[in-house]
């Protein structure tokens, strides 16, 4: 009998949990775009594990680089395909900047930066952006 008493106590529990019921909220998942390329070194061979980081900013205020936010990083040929996120409410549009640093995860030798890009954020996201970088040596760009 106990056992048939948890056994209905659990599957009430799941059922309370399906998304039909305000038992419990769902979960908060941010508007965000696609960002999608490849990332090369100033030698042609692919920038395997290059940072991407990205700047947003929201359409009420001048499209201009902020903070950049790390994204994400890219594969073993170069290549990414990362969500950009928003945590702020949903806009029209928003510009956005993208950033590419390699090595992704110590002192950056080689960096490219293209945009901005007007995107519109949605939640699935809906807008994408194809950017390709081309790194250049961080001597260079100073």
């Amino acid at each position: 009998m106990k056992l048939i008493l948890s056994l209905c106590l659990v599957l009430v529990a799941a059922a309370s949990c399906d998304g039909s019921v305000c038992a419990c909220p769902p979960l908060y998942e941010p508007p965000s775009v696609v960002a999608w390329g490849q990332v090369i070194l100033d030698n042609g061979s692919p920038a395997r594990g290059a940072a991407i980081r990205a700047s947003i900013t929201v359409a009420s205020t001048p499209c201009v680089e902020g903070t950049t936010q790390f994204v994400g990083l890219a594969d073993s040929q170069g290549r990414y395909r990362l969500l950009v996120r928003k945590e702020t409410p949903l806009d029209d549009s928003t510009c956005v900047f993208l950033h590419a640093f390699y090595p992704g995860e110590s002192t950056h030798t080689q960096t490219a930066a293209l945009g901005p890009f007007r995107m519109r954020f949605s939640v699935p996201p809906a807008d994408s952006v194809h950017a390709n970088f081309q790194l250049a040596p961080v001597a260079q760009l100073q």
